[in-house]
């Protein structure tokens, strides 16, 4: 395809699960420039460029996402463990507000943001959980970074001229370093 019409789209937490199955599938289908962005910084099979890049550290992200000034699209797969669900809140939505708001300080036409969470956005974690899963559900009691997440992705649309989706998947497989 013509370099002229690919689109550009950076996939955050490119190293894990989730965002090599993502950028694997935009490098088959051909139609994407992909820029892989992870704390490594480590390549990725099919990304056509990789940065290293602390997601926490808002004053460095823009300055490092400046190759990435293109983008028109964040996926965004990128997971910060901690050692309590509370605990995770806080830096998992710093995240993904500082990928979203790096590219948009770089000046990247930036067109949409997929969020891609999981079933512990219904509360699979805490015990039995409603079947089905459904969005339309209450949410359940208790931190969950996810509702974070999503509530700073809906605190922008009435801003933005970028839209936003959030995929949950119940189950994933795949391979990624140091993933158990």
């Amino acid at each position: 395809m013509n370099a002229s019409k690919l689109r550009t789209a950076v996939v955050a937490g490119a190293t894990g699960i989730i965002g090599r199955a993502i950028v694997a599938k935009l490098a088959e289908l051909g139609e994407w420039r992909t820029i892989a962005v992870s704390r490594s910084g480590s390549t990725v099979p099919g990304a056509d460029e990789a940065i290293a890049i602390d997601l926490l550290g808002s004053v460095d992200v823009g300055r490092k996402l400046k190759s990435a000034s293109a983008a028109g699209h964040l996926f965004f797969a990128a997971y910060l463990p901690q050692p309590s669900w509370i605990a995770e809140v806080q830096p998992n939505r710093a995240l993904l507000v500082n990928a979203s708001e790096g590219l948009e300080a770089v000046g990247a036409p930036l067109h949409h943001v997929t969020l891609i969470t999981g079933a512990k956005y219904y509360g699979v974690h805490l015990g039995i959980s409603a079947a089905p899963a459904l969005e339309t559900e209450p949410r359940h009691l208790g931190a969950n970074f996810y509702y974070t997440q999503e509530d700073y992705l809906r605190s922008r649309t009435e801003n933005s001229t970028w839209q936003w989706t959030n995929l949950i998947s119940t189950h994933l497989t795949g391979f990624a370093l140091a993933t158990p």
